[in-house]
């Protein structure tokens, strides 16, 4: 039978998928980046898995780049398998469903990239964060560009070129997690996080992640008038009527 790269669990509206080559730290392999694009692909419209969670098997969340793949790739192999990285997270970003990261060990490189394309992340405190290019002679490339709408300057100067690997404490203060538990609570707060966002509107939060996405890769403009098209088209359905009526009528909504 063949290795699953990704484990994908469900439960309560919520998807798990769990990387899965924990003996390598889960690297960015084409395996592991294979199926995790066609996970999300099927889940993209499946009308129960409501909130997506993101963690990895064993010691890592994921070690970023197969660096042993570097010594046999060809110049396109390389080309080829970076840009089903840079899918994955875009496919992350624009998953139109909330994604928690749930960072159980270390998440370097790549894997620091992943965590910021979630829209939301829980670091156990023993998680560790880094993006150690510079240490290899490489640099951060695209990702960069996702850590930036998280992380200061300073602290992306720091992070790539410094190639430090930073505690779960210091990735909260630089703003690339939003809350660090203990290593033992980790996929409990996880769930509980999963199982309050499953409660609220699909629709909603579905527009909600849009409007903040456009918030960062806009022009303010721009983004303040797509905002408000957005804000008009939400209004206009049924889960904005039925939560209003939800509320005047003092009892929990029934969302579509």
């Amino acid at each position: 039978m063949p290795h699953s790269h990704v484990l994908l669990g469900r439960s309560e509206g919520i998807a798990t998928l769990t990387l899965n080559e924990p003996e390598k730290r889960n690297p960015l392999s084409p395996q592991l980046v294979g199926q995790l694009l066609e996970t999300l692909a099927a889940l993209r419209a499946d009308g129960e898995a409501r909130v997506l969670i993101v963690t990895g098997a064993g010691p890592a969340f994921c070690a970023g780049a197969d660096i042993r793949r570097f010594r046999v790739m060809t110049p396109m192999e390389d080309r080829e398998e970076y840009n089903d990285i840079v899918r994955l997270i875009k496919g992350l970003l624009h998953y139109p469903k909330p994604v928690i990261a749930a960072v159980n060990g270390y998440a370097l490189g790549g894997g620091c990239g992943l965590v910021a394309a979630c829209d939301l992340a829980i670091a156990a405190d023993s998680a560790r964060f880094g993006k150690t290019e510079i240490n290899i002679g490489l640099f951060p490339g695209a990702t960069m560009a996702v850590l930036a709408r998280s992380v200061n300057r300073k602290g992306l100067f720091r992070l790539a070129f410094t190639g430090d690997i930073v505690d779960a404490q210091e990735a909260l203060r630089l703003g690339l997690v939003n809350w660090v538990v203990p290593a033992s609570r980790l996929m409990d707060e996880a769930r509980s996080l999963a199982r309050r966002l499953v409660e609220k509107s699909a629709t909603a939060l579905a527009f909600c992640k849009e409007v903040v996405n456009m918030a960062t890769e806009l022009d303010l403009d721009q983004a303040i008038d797509r905002g408000r098209d957005l804000r008009v088209l939400g209004r206009t359905g049924r889960d904005a009527a039925e939560g209003a009526a939800a509320f005047l009528e003092k009892r929990p909504p029934r969302w579509e």
